[in-house]
């Protein structure tokens, strides 16, 4: 494996972008949106993890000439990311789980929406086992509770704070029509927030509103609402959510801001991403930039927004990249810029999870959905390869403090596992990356 390097670096290429498998830190050891549907039990297309990417890729190899001693690949600061011919393909096989984790849950029709799907101590799930289920765990105490059971299907459960939403639709009869509910995790009591006969769903919860899109048009046309959950009145964020939905999903921090991806029909078939201020519902502001022919892996947290992007030519990024947004101030920064593939997968405090294939020395979609699944440090750069390799693993990953939860299985099963970093040795006391090996300041992509 390569030396750590100090770098600036769901769903998740989600449906279902693969990332994988393992080795520690230093213990020697060892979906992308966002929703990982894993079972028969629903056949649902969550379209917040569509998979609609361009696979262009660029095949061009980097002609820049290694002068001083590294053996490495150059130093030089450009910012391009094509294939180096210096690459060497870490080819171990690493085995698929960190031995220090435990498994959460092992189904054959299951789902978990990633960063959705967990805060603070507990995380959520639906499960399909002997009845239509979902779940919650506490992570701190590794003990798992059944919520609710009932014979229609609460799909895509999300939590915030003590209150679980859900949509729900018919076991049989009409899949289309959903409603959106909620129920506090103490009271167990459900209620319906939504009774219109159209496809809610999507729904993102918060303190004082909710956001979620309609499929009530045969013409395709879905609008994406916030609704108050007092007076249940609805106010129109979007008069056009459809299809995808942009393949950043849907982001909401629970308070003020909404942002979400929109795929462009026409040509270039850019996607883009769009940011809406609850505070101050008037339009949509202009897509942020930048443009690109692919955004996935959407995250909002502490007032800015991650997502992984492909622009294609320019000198900017020939490949997978996560960019950074900060919403007050309004400003754009690169999180990474390392040769191939780094794909988000949650972002919590100062920590970054995300599927990576600069080792592998290919791109995502050249090496049968393989890659590395790693974690980078925002305030030191320091980065930790958490897992090896592996072409059959649903991309979908998120942190919560000291925790990381992750899915690993095929497309008709799955098995969820949780990670104590700090026991792994991913981190250290005071929360920051322990970096695999020393930073090699000679590796592109390094700053």
């Amino acid at each position: 494996m390569r030396p750590c390097k100090t770098i600036c670096v769901l769903f998740a290429v989600l449906t279902m972008v693969a990332f994988a498998a393992c080795s520690s830190c230093s213990n020697g050891g060892a979906d992308l949106d966002a929703g990982t549907d894993t079972g028969t039990g629903d056949t649902d297309a969550d379209t917040d993890t569509d998979s609609d990417m361009d696979t262009d890729t660029d095949t061009d190899t980097d002609t820049d000439t290694d002068t001083d001693t590294d053996t490495d690949t150059d130093a030089d600061t450009d910012t391009d990311t094509d294939a180096d011919t210096d690459c060497i393909p870490d080819t171990g096989s690493d085995p698929l789980v960190p031995p220090c984790c435990q498994v959460v849950t092992s189904s054959t029709a299951m789902s978990w929406e990633g960063d959705r799907g967990i805060d603070g101590d507990r995380m959520v799930w639906y499960e399909y086992d002997g009845g239509q289920k979902i779940m919650m765990r506490q992570l701190s105490t590794g003990v798992n509770t059944t919520l609710l059971v009932q014979t229609d299907v609460p799909e895509h459960p999300i939590i915030k704070g003590d209150w679980v939403f859900w949509d729900q639709r018919p076991l049989l009869g009409d899949w289309t029509q959903r409603e959106v509910y909620r129920m506090h995790v103490s009271l167990l009591t459900p209620e319906q927030l939504t009774n219109d006969s159209c496809g809610d769903s999507k729904e993102r919860g918060g303190d004082t509103y909710f956001v979620h899109g309609k499929a009530c048009d045969t013409s395709g046309v879905n609008p994406l609402y916030f609704t108050d959950i007092s007076s249940l009145v609805s106010t129109e964020i979007s008069p056009d959510f459809t299809s995808p939905p942009g393949t950043a999903g849907l982001m909401y921090d629970g308070s003020r801001y909404v942002a979400w991806g929109w795929h462009d029909d026409a040509a270039p078939h850019y996607d883009q991403i769009y940011l809406f201020d609850i505070q101050s519902p008037s339009v949509p502001t202009a897509p942020l930039y930048p443009a690109a022919y692919n955004q996935v892996g959407g995250v909002m947290v502490d007032g800015k927004i991650y997502v992984s992007t492909y622009v294609d030519g320019g000198g900017v990024t020939e490949s997978w990249d996560v960019w950074i947004y900060d919403i007050d101030a309004g400003t754009f920064e690169w999180m990474d810029h390392a040769p191939y593939d780094q794909i988000l997968l949650d972002v919590d405090g100062h920590i970054a999870v995300y599927a990576d294939t600069e080792d592998l020395c290919e791109y995502i979609y050249m090496n049968g959905m393989k890659s590395h699944m790693e974690i980078k440090d925002l305030q030191t750069g320091a980065t930790c390869r958490i897992s090896g390799q592996s072409g059959n693993v649903l991309g979908n990953a998120a942190l919560s403090g000291k925790y990381l939860v992750f899915v690993a299985g095929s497309p008709t099963s799955g098995t969820i596992y949780q990670c104590d970093m700090e026991a792994c040795g991913f981190i250290d006391s005071a929360g920051h990356v322990i970096p695999d090996d020393p930073p090699d300041a000679g590796m592109d992509g390094g700053s």
